[in-house]
């Protein structure tokens, strides 16, 4: 027998909007203003200052993201913990050695997202730079010739 569904409700799961937690938003925010900040930076010290000061602006920000990256890799620890079951864990590990494994797994992960709210706005920065470093001539040569 089908059950009745009341005024407004759905049968399928993918009509319900998720809900974004507060500390999502905060997240997504500070990440935004992050980006603003880095990336309006990086452009002011590339095209307006330029020279020697523009270089040593863009290897302090390689080294930023890659040091950021290799420690949100290192400290989740490669992500090896990611979507573990219980039954993919040595059988000679306890059910509550198996349960504080994963949790810590988890738990690694949520801690970690703050180091992504640094690892955006540099790598945003670095690719646009890039792309506007190897695209933008040649696009320019399509609409502008010289004279």
């Amino acid at each position: 027998m089908k059950k009745r569904l009341r005024t407004g409700e759905s049968r399928s799961l993918s009509n319900q909007k998720k809900k974004i937690s507060p500390q999502t938003k905060k997240l997504l925010l500070l990440t935004l203003l992050c980006t603003a900040l880095l990336f309006g930076f990086y452009m002011f010290a590339q095209y307006q200052i330029g020279g020697l000061f523009s270089f040593v602006v863009f290897c302090i920000y390689a080294f930023l993201c890659t040091a950021f990256v290799l420690a949100y890799i290192i400290y989740n620890r490669g992500f090896s913990r990611k979507n573990l079951t219980l039954d993919r864990l040595p059988d000679y590990m306890t059910f509550a050695e198996k349960e504080e494994y994963i949790e810590d797994g988890k738990r690694r992960i949520s801690q970690s997202r703050w180091l992504l709210v640094v690892i955006f706005p540099l790598m945003f920065s670095l690719f646009v730079d890039a792309v506007m470093l190897f695209t933008l001539p040649a696009f320019s040569s399509l609409f502008f010739t010289a004279k």
